[in-house]
């Protein structure tokens, strides 16, 4: 982006809020409007003079040109406010075709306040259009938008996943840190846009996401309850949930342990708690509602993150209740058992994959169901990517992509040859043959920290 082009958009943005406050208050005629116009001409002039301007209102945020508004402190309130003002008029999405002068800002001003309650945007579409403006300036509606503001045109997979996970991070640590309903509703839509981004790339990346989990950034309940919800989208794609509804669960997952941010990080981190500890931890679900009552956001989403929060722990805050269970619930509990077991904790080394999935199996059926386990386990494979494994040739080696169709062959990346000194990480293809058969085989997991491998080293590089 050129130089001074945010503080120009910024600056663009506040001159469209005062225009569209001010119809509330004013009719066009009035003295006020003077000085605004003229400089949202001067401005959109520079702006579009290289092409058409787009300006949307989309999933809580505002984005000029698919770019969100960007500016601190400054930029969130007129963000708020034109997301206020877009709704007020039925707006989604506003198109500048070409530079427009200020009578045409004038009659898309005096159209929209004269047709907001009296025929909506198509009035406002047809005076347009009678004023000639067809091709300088369109309006459309929710619904009707040309394009997604947030839409990847093209990913580039080795910088955006790792990215898309730290973004998770970030925005779950200013969720759970955010002060006041307004700043906690904002980051609420911010996650929920994130999340959402995640559940719309696991038909094609799956792999990938799964390889996320093995990252563990930051502290280990963050860190948790973003693995969570990468899981959960994984396994309820699996099960045949919808895009619209992987976004709902990955939200939901992802806000699972919210009440556990509001108990000591000792009584999170470690299993073996004392009575008291333990008494203090099973408070978390009742807690996780304060979380939410306190933000005063009850759409949808939040009710759905709310209910999951309460319920997917009862299995062991309270191995008596036998209330039934909301589906996305039984997915988050088996996503974050799974991920609880293979991550170390200060009591307990981690355990492998293999060994995790065998103790999931023997929970009861009330608890977890064991059809979904072993659906887990299908698509986490054999050896599931970030693997530490040892080849027949003595390598040391880790996995990058599990491969379905031959579960004990994966692709893996070498990292120690068979005198045990690093080496950079060559791609191997398990299923590759020589004259004898296959070049390299799997002869057994091994503990990557035991042995000082720092996994996502290697899958970063590789992703």
């Amino acid at each position: 982006m050129a130089e001074g082009a945010s503080e120009r958009s910024l600056r663009l943005a506040q001159l469209l809020l005062q225009v569209l406050r001010l119809l509330r208050l004013h009719t066009l005629d009035n003295v006020v409007f003077e000085d605004p116009l003229s400089q949202l001409e001067g401005l959109l002039g520079r702006v579009t003079s290289e092409g058409q301007l787009r300006l949307q209102a989309e999933s809580g945020s505002f984005y000029l040109d698919k770019r969100p508004l960007l500016g601190g402190r400054q930029a969130f309130a007129v963000t708020q406010g034109l997301l206020k003002e877009f709704a007020f008029h039925g707006l989604a999405e506003l198109i500048f075709l070409r530079p427009p002068g200020k009578e045409a800002l004038r009659t898309l001003a005096e159209s929209l306040a004269r047709h907001r309650n009296e025929g909506g945007l198509s009035a406002v579409r047809e005076a347009l259009v009678q004023a000639g403006l067809n091709d300088c300036v369109r309006v459309y509606a929710e619904g009707e938008a040309t394009a997604t503001a947030g839409k990847q045109v093209k990913i580039d997979v080795r910088t955006y996943f790792p990215m898309a996970y730290s973004r998770c991070l970030v925005l779950l640590r200013a969720f759970c840190d955010a002060e006041g309903k307004e700043l906690g509703r904002y980051f609420s839509q911010k996650l929920q846009r994130a999340t959402a981004e995640l559940a719309g790339l696991v038909q094609r990346h799956e792999s990938r996401l799964l390889a996320l989990t093995t990252l563990r950034e930051g502290s280990y309940l963050h860190g948790h309850m973003v693995n969570t919800a990468i899981l959960s989208i994984v396994l309820g794609n699996q099960v045949g949930l919808g895009r619209s509804q992987l976004a709902e669960l990955g939200y939901a997952a992802i806000l699972h342990g919210l009440g556990q941010l509001e108990i000591p990080p000792t009584c999170v981190a470690r299993e073996d708690l004392s009575p008291s500890a333990r008494k203090l931890y099973r408070r978390h679900p009742a807690l996780a509602v304060g979380c939410f009552v306190r933000r005063g956001d009850f759409g949808f989403r939040n009710q759905l993150a709310l209910l999951v929060a309460a319920q997917h722990d009862l299995h062991r805050v309270a191995p008596n209740n036998k209330a039934p269970l909301h589906p996305y619930s039984m997915i988050v509990r088996i996503c974050a058992t799974y991920d609880e077991m293979v991550s170390a904790r200060p009591d307990r080394p981690a355990f492998l994959p293999e060994q995790a999935i065998q103790r999931l199996k023997r929970f009861p059926p009330r608890a977890v169901d064991p059809h979904m386990v072993t659906i887990l386990q299908t698509v986490l494979g054999r050896f599931p990517s970030g693997s530490a494994v040892r080849l027949s040739g003595g390598e040391v080696a880790v996995v990058v992509q599990p491969n379905p169709a031959s579960p004990r062959r994966p692709l893996v990346a070498v990292v120690r040859d068979a005198e045990g000194a690093e080496v950079a990480g060559e791609l191997l293809d398990l299923t590759e043959r020589g004259e004898r058969g296959f070049l390299r085989s799997i002869e057994r997991q091994v503990d990557a920290d035991e042995l000082g491998i720092r996994v996502p080293d290697y899958l970063l590089a590789l992703l």
